[in-house]
């Protein structure tokens, strides 16, 4: 009688654990909110910047800048024209991520500079072609807050592995509308002045659910509509988890505005991940520039300044301290710089965006 009744409850304690669509997006919404750490795993993705006006509306540009080249559109046209002459925009970036530190590193083609980011958690950095900044990860001085910057790495990572739940949070939005079917499922998430609605498939098989579409339907104006689709759903074994291999993204008219391609996953060993997030110095090679000359070194530690130009050879030329008060001028002026050029290349997070995914 004993073992029956021992039998019974393991029954029931099964029939329980069952996991169901409700439950799967429950834990998969507060998984999509923490935080993100993978330990000696390097990732890989593309972004292809493809969006171009439809025909009428690109001939109107032409029309509205021609013979002014100082007019605030006329970047914008020679954007689409490389694009329907070469093709999207592509930024590949690597990432590095785990325990507080990392390194995103973006390389160069036509259309996109080199540019690599990181923080070994004491100094974070970043080097573009010619400049090298290091700030305390602690006190960073104004624009220069290097750890922002992973905020868009990271909210590429969770379209990747959870189809974008969890991106009302700065909305403080909560899951609600839940539907269940044998094969598919519909959710909303909605907040302060935001609603966004999910659709996927359910697979009993593997007791989960994939995201396969997302419209944003209340926001502000310019970003309702706006859908996202997620694609080629794959299980990576050194990740440990599910991945969506292709994320394309679409403006409210149903142009496609970019789309993202998780490439691969591989090894790191702990020496390697530390010499990657390690802030690069002038006198050995980064494991990913190699051997690199900038032409200046801008050090805003010990809440000052100490600004080196480095000649053609790699050479300290000359250094120059800035104490104080004309130190964070300094720093809040190269500073918007750098935001200037984030958003030329179109990776600034949107302020919807914002926060932990």
């Amino acid at each position: 009688m004993l073992g029956t009744s021992l039998l019974s409850c393991v029954v029931l304690m099964g029939v329980s654990a069952v996991p169901t669509p409700e439950s799967w997006l429950r834990s998969e919404w507060e998984a999509a909110r923490g935080e993100y750490s993978f330990p000696g795993v390097e990732i890989r993705y593309t972004i292809d910047l493809s969006y171009v006006p439809p025909a009428e509306e690109l001939a109107a540009l032409r029309r509205e800048v021609q013979g002014k080249p100082d007019h605030p559109g006329w970047h914008d046209l020679e954007i689409y024209d490389r694009r329907l002459r070469d093709g999207p925009d592509r930024i590949n970036t690597r990432l590095w991520l785990a325990n507080g530190e990392w390194r995103a590193s973006e390389s160069a083609n036509a259309s996109h500079p080199a540019f690599d980011y990181g923080t070994d958690g004491d100094v974070s950095w970043s080097l573009s072609s010619n400049t090298l900044n290091l700030v305390d990860s602690d006190s960073p001085p104004p624009q220069r807050d290097y750890r922002g910057l992973i905020n868009s790495n990271v909210l590429v990572l969770s379209k990747f592995l959870h189809g974008h739940i969890g991106i009302g949070e700065p909305k403080r939005a909560v899951l609600r509308e839940i539907h269940e079917g044998s094969r598919r499922w519909t959710a909303v998430a909605e907040g302060d002045g935001f609603r966004a609605a999910f659709e996927g498939r359910w697979s009993e098989e593997l007791g989960r659910g994939f995201v396969e579409r997302m419209v944003i339907e209340q926001d502000r104006p310019q970003f309702i509509g706006e859908a996202t689709e997620f694609r080629d759903w794959h299980y990576d074994d050194l990740l440990g988890k599910w991945i969506a291999g292709r994320v394309v993204e679409r403006r409210p008219d149903g142009l496609v505005d970019k789309v993202l391609v998780f490439e691969s996953s591989a090894p790191v060993t702990p020496a390697e991940f530390d010499a990657l997030v390690a802030a690069p110095r002038l006198d050995r090679p980064d494991p990913i520039r190699g051997d690199f000359r900038v032409s200046t070194v801008s050090d805003f530690r010990a809440h000052s300044l100490t600004e080196s130009t480095i000649s053609s050879e790699g050479n300290v030329v000359e250094t120059r301290s800035l104490p104080g008060r004309r130190a964070s001028l300094t720093a809040r002026r190269l500073g918007w710089a750098i935001l200037v050029v984030l958003a030329m290349t179109f990776v600034v997070v949107r302020i919807r965006n914002a926060g932990k995914p």
